[in-house]
């Protein structure tokens, strides 16, 4: 299956018209918008795996569940945070604490201050005035024979999974209707351009692609439009679909 690209199409686009540059300005937000709210999705998923993993403490192994739940944690940070307020040379931010009240606020900076004092960085990171998410003792114990170091890991907790958890798809929600409206909004501005110049459809054809190639698997592409054409799904290129689908 063949599709036309559309950040190749917008970078193609000059400069020289204001609507032009309307138009590559909403095609490349888009774009942004979306690749922000795929992170938060992801930050939720992994927030709620962490839970998931606490759970299920005594089936598994109690060393795999720490390290799994960790590892998951920590990942959901380090997303939520640079999907709402790390900046990047690749993609723009999108700034939506203005939609938080107080308690989402709080929330908010304590995920993204997380991430910058203890998962991207080393630092304690503060959970509360009393408990940090790392910390890093050494002890001379009685009878000094020997000296004691040891670490300790909070990144562990069902609770501040629950807090990302929660927060995440907040912040999902609010990116999504971000995202319906830029597309509504590049669409229209896309028809009104065409409308006003008909060769420009002929120039969105010089970048047509193989959806399969630029996916990586033909089966993606399957997948990622069967269905309805409003919400996400997450696609695979070993997908089998199962007897009962």
């Amino acid at each position: 299956m063949r599709g036309i690209d559309l950040l190749a199409f917008a970078q193609a686009l000059p400069n020289d018209t204001e609507q032009y540059r309307r138009l590559k300005g909403l095609m490349r937000d888009t774009s942004d918008n979306h690749s922000a709210f795929s992170d938060l999705l992801l930050a939720t998923e992994l927030a709620a795996r962490a839970i998931e993993f606490d759970i299920n403490e005594g089936v598994l192994p109690r060393d795999l569940v720490d390290d799994c739940t960790i590892g998951l944690i920590s990942s959901a940070i380090i997303y939520y945070a640079r999907a709402t307020a790390t900046t990047s040379r690749h993609r723009k931010t999108f700034d939506i604490r203005n939609r938080f009240d107080d308690n989402e606020l709080k929330d908010h900076n304590l995920i993204c201050g997380l991430r910058d004092d203890a998962i991207a960085h080393y630092g304690p990171g503060p959970l509360g005035p009393t408990v940090a998410l790392r910390e890093d003792r050494m002890f001379l114990p009685e009878g000094g024979q020997q000296i004691m170091m040891a670490s300790r890991h909070m990144a562990h907790s069902k609770s501040l999974a629950r807090v990302i958890r929660r927060q995440a798809q907040r912040a999902l929600i609010i990116t999504q209707r971000s995202v319906y409206e830029r597309e509504a909004k590049m669409v229209d501005a896309l028809n009104k351009a065409i409308e006003a110049d008909p060769k420009l459809a002929e120039a969105a054809k010089e970048h047509e692609v193989d959806l399969g190639e630029v996916m990586g698997n033909p089966e993606m592409v399957a997948q990622a439009l069967s269905g309805p054409r409003i919400g996400t799904r997450r696609v695979h290129g070993n997908y089998r679909p199962r007897e009962d689908e």
